[in-house]
């Protein structure tokens, strides 16, 4: 959709993703017959060749930015755009530096979507505010689950404290 998208969208696009990507990758602006074109440390390297963590988040961020260009107004910024996303296990597949920081760069640069995001990671877990965290618990056999919000603060705490914290209730992250 993107080579069909007009040049002041496709600009925009591109800045986005320079902003969304990790450091040391960026898309180019560039296809190959379809097929985006991506330079990671110095090198073009198109989509299908990257890591399956970096195509995965290509794709949910790419089919975002599609749902968004299809409903913003003639001449409105993406930024200004609002809605609501949900993303399943954001951290699937990311390496444990990009689940530091993917949650608040994306919801610092697209400000006026609310997103609902899933994780297990105690990294993802640990770059929110408590109350930005709801906690899914399963009730006994039942097959029932149960939304908590705790009331205590993992926001900065490394991945070990995160999973020894009341958000994931272990009694120790040694194998038994």
């Amino acid at each position: 959709w993107l080579p069909q998208a007009d040049e002041d969208r496709q600009a925009e696009i591109r800045d986005l993703l320079k902003q969304l990507l990790p450091q040391g990758a960026y898309f180019t602006g560039r296809f190959v017959g379809n097929e985006a074109v991506f330079q990671r440390k110095g090198f073009d390297v198109p989509l299908r060749a990257m890591s399956d963590g970096f195509r995965s988040y290509i794709s949910w961020l790419g089919d975002l930015l599609f749902q968004m260009s299809a409903v913003a107004p003639s001449g409105a910024r993406l930024k200004e755009i609002g809605g609501i996303t949900l993303v399943d296990e954001v951290d699937l597949l990311l390496h444990p530096s990009w689940q530091r920081v993917v949650v608040p760069t994306i919801s610092q640069l697209l400000p006026n979507v609310q997103f609902v995001f899933t994780t297990h990671s105690p990294i993802v877990a640990g770059t929110l505010q408590a109350g930005n965290v709801i906690v899914a618990r399963e009730e006994g056999r039942k097959g029932v689950s149960t939304l908590e919000r705790i009331d205590a603060e993992i926001h900065g705490l490394s991945a070990e404290q995160v999973l020894l914290s009341s958000y994931f209730e272990l009694e120790t992250t040694r194998a038994p």
